[in-house]
């Protein structure tokens, strides 16, 4: 206050209490809590736009963050931002929780029948480590590999040291949407058949032109049984073009699924993770389950980063007349992608 001459009582200002220590870290809390809460409810509007759909990717980490935030506002006793924290963090774990349940058993798995390696692998285009890459594939032994980001020089490269492998479909670019797919045929030093026999391959594009990048079909019998698989790799939804391409070349994948009167699988890099709006119309219009199922969140992408900022956007699916057996995830050998390994059997009631 002042006196009667107007002067200021610096002794009554420098009286007035500061915000606690707790009072700050709650504040702080808060804005961590109501922002990732936010991002969290945006993202279930991801089908309507491309940034609410970006959200949509990071539900492992917003988990991590309102768990920790919820511990601390209850230790802090503030009571009404820790409710906020704790529904945030019950409806990520809702999304994340399916992934870390229900993997298959092998009383689910024929118990005579053979098993089918698949393996898909987004190399980079400008990855150098072509020699690792190609070790990775060898050492991983699929029946089957689909290659993606490949141009005329990882063809190349392949080709030279794939040993034991023959080339089934290939459809190399300039940009990162190059694809190919190698079919194993021989063991050195060993007797080998692959279950899996080829009848028929071919690379076009599914959506009539709107994302203008290629897919790989491969028709033939698994076992002696009538099998289909399809290799994808949308664009990025970095843009509201891009958003609609990527969704209209997993829109295009739903619908083949869909129409094969054979069990079918379709694997690759989707840029998308498993809680994106697109990955689950593909996975619903198909009627395909998820391979990731009881195998945990296995992030496969940004290679380089710590394993608790990457994601999961590499993936396998496979109608249920399918069985996983095993689902690894592999080294990245100088790629920004890791490979995804899946062994698949036909069930037991099949």
């Amino acid at each position: 206050m002042t006196d009667a001459t107007g002067s200021v009582d610096h002794g009554e200002l420098n009286n007035t209490p500061m915000p606690s220590r707790s009072a700050m870290l709650c504040w702080l809390l808060g804005l961590i809590v109501f922002g990732t809460v936010g991002l969290s409810v945006l993202g279930l509007a991801g089908r309507y736009g491309w940034l609410s759909d970006l959200c949509n990717h990071f539900r492992f980490q917003y988990v991590l963050v309102l768990g920790v935030t919820t511990i601390g506002l209850v230790l802090l006793r503030s009571w009404r931002v820790g409710l906020v924290s704790l529904t945030g963090l019950t409806m990520n774990l809702a999304l994340v929780a399916p992934l870390y349940v229900g993997a298959s058993d092998s009383a689910e798995l024929h118990p005579d029948a053979p098993r089918l390696r698949v393996m898909h692998f987004n190399v980079n285009t400008t990855n150098t480590n072509k020699d690792g890459v190609i070790g990775e594939i060898l050492t991983s032994k699929p029946d089957i590999v689909f290659v993606q980001e490949v141009n005329d020089r990882w063809l190349s490269a392949l080709e030279q040291g794939l040993k034991g492998y023959e080339q089934v479909v290939s459809a190399p670019r300039t940009d990162n949407f190059g694809i190919a797919c190698y079919a194993r045929v021989d063991d050195v030093g060993e007797s080998y058949t692959n279950p899996l026999s080829i009848d028929s391959a071919h690379r076009f594009d599914p959506t009539d032109g709107i994302a203008q990048v290629p897919v790989i079909e491969v028709m033939g019998r698994f076992d002696g049984r009538p099998i289909a698989l399809l290799s994808i790799h949308p664009v990025p939804p970095v843009s509201a073009e891009y958003h609609r391409a990527r969704n209209a070349t997993m829109r295009a994948a739903g619908e083949w699924a869909a129409g094969q009167d054979a069990p079918c699988i379709v694997v690759g890099d989707f840029n998308a993770t498993p809680w994106s709006a697109a990955f689950v119309e593909l996975a619903d219009t198909g009627g395909l389950v998820n391979s990731q199922r009881g195998y945990g969140r296995a992030p496969t992408w940004p290679a380089g980063a710590s394993s608790l900022g990457m994601i999961p956007i590499d993936h396998l699916l496979h109608r249920d007349e399918l069985v996983t057996a095993e689902r690894t995830v592999g080294a990245a050998n100088g790629s920004d992608h890791r490979p995804l390994v899946v062994e698949l059997g036909w069930g037991a009631e099949d």
